[in-house]
């Protein structure tokens, strides 16, 4: 043991010895010179000034916009909201082990969605872990080449945490969700929202 730890001190020194680089600490000069907070930077007089009942207004306009999607139906046009469809059958593209995705594979996803039967859901919820949408029920990724990476195809959006959504569909095995918010449709693992 003893001797294990002498060599290891012996080859950190022989190391140390060698190296040449000599790390320089240097400082920003802007850092220094300049003020870090931004506030300084604006000029009192050019400050808009907004009166409480202007800002009461814009308040209640974005939160009605902002929690709308509770009041709206599913949209009912399906090849609109499972656009991904067509590109299910005709290109299966390449899976994360960059190796050609079989057509089985890709009907097998598509058969997951139960598509005949959306809109199965209106239901009012909120996105509870900020989390991907995904145009099909997988995390898997879709390739459209073998060097593709990393732009996967079956990634359509993120949303974040507090969003207000509608769950308008399930997966077969219930473990994913299809949702409708103001700016985006798509499949989020079930766990991740929370009903209302």
């Amino acid at each position: 043991m003893k001797y294990r730890i002498f060599a290891l001190l012996l080859c950190v020194l022989y190391l140390s010895a060698c190296s040449q680089k000599v790390i320089q600490i240097t400082k920003i000069k802007d850092l220094e010179q300049l003020p870090q907070d931004a506030l300084i930077y604006i000029d009192e007089s050019s400050q808009i000034k907004v009166d409480s009942k202007a800002l009461a207004v814009l308040k209640n306009d974005y939160l009605e916009k902002y929690y709308s999607i509770w009041q709206e139906k599913p949209n009912p046009n399906v090849n609109e909201v499972f656009w991904i469809k067509p590109s299910l059958l005709k290109n299966p593209g390449f899976g994360e082990n960059l190796q050609a995705n079989p057509l089985s594979y890709t009907k097998e996803i598509l058969d997951s969605m139960d598509i005949e039967s959306y809109p199965s859901k209106a239901i009012r919820a909120i996105i509870t872990t900020t989390t991907d949408v995904r145009a099909v029920p997988t995390i898997k990724p879709m390739f459209n080449k073998p060097d593709g990476y990393p732009f996967d195809r079956w990634q359509n959006s993120l949303i974040f945490v507090g969003t207000p959504v509608l769950i308008t569909h399930t997966s077969r095995d219930k473990s994913w969700v299809h949702i409708q918010s103001s700016f985006v449709y798509g499949w989020v693992k079930a766990e991740h929202v929370g009903i209302l």
